[in-house]
């Protein structure tokens, strides 16, 4: 038990850990970036990508239907019904919300929240049958969630400390 309490501190309280997880948080935001930019400029269609990896005969989500997975049969009632009927929209939406996503994790504002929207998106893509983005996406920006000082090197960061300063002087 001493040992998890001496990593946890370790992992809390160390200025180079929090610098390590800074890179890691700005590293993940480019790779979202750099998505969200390359579909933006090419001919990015969500029901192409949805008719590929979940409707075809062929995909793993079809096979867990057949099956009688109730999950996967949930899943296809989500893309037939919605958003296959909301394409238009989300063909504009997820490429600029990866790019908003990006942005934000590169500078650092709002970590936990876009984390956990980045996740959401990562569990719509790995539900769907992709392999890439992949569970390492999901545990990476949970731990920048999670970690107290992933912020070490960021606009939060930054905006807490003006804000003491603000109080101090007041």
């Amino acid at each position: 038990m001493a040992h998890i309490d001496t990593l946890n501190q370790n992992l809390t309280n160390n200025r180079t850990i929090g610098y390590v997880f800074s890179l890691i948080r700005v590293y993940y935001g480019y790779l979202w970036f750099i998505a969200g930019y390359n579909k933006l400029t090419s001919d990015f269609s969500i029901v192409g990508f949805f008719n590929y990896f979940v409707l075809s005969e062929h995909s793993i989500v079809q096979f867990q239907a057949a099956k009688g997975e109730w999950g996967a049969s949930i899943w296809l009632w989500f893309v037939e019904s919605l958003f296959i009927p909301l394409a238009p929209m989300l063909n504009i939406l997820i490429p600029v919300l990866e790019v908003f996503i990006g942005i934000l994790l590169i500078i650092g504002y709002y970590r936990v929240l876009i984390c956990y929207v980045a996740c959401f998106l990562n569990f719509t893509f790995i539900m769907s049958g992709v392999v890439w983005p992949g569970i390492h996406f999901v545990f990476f920006q949970l731990l920048i969630a999670y970690s107290k000082n992933a912020h070490e090197i960021s606009l939060d960061n930054y905006l807490i400390w003006r804000r003491e300063q603000t109080l101090i002087h007041q």
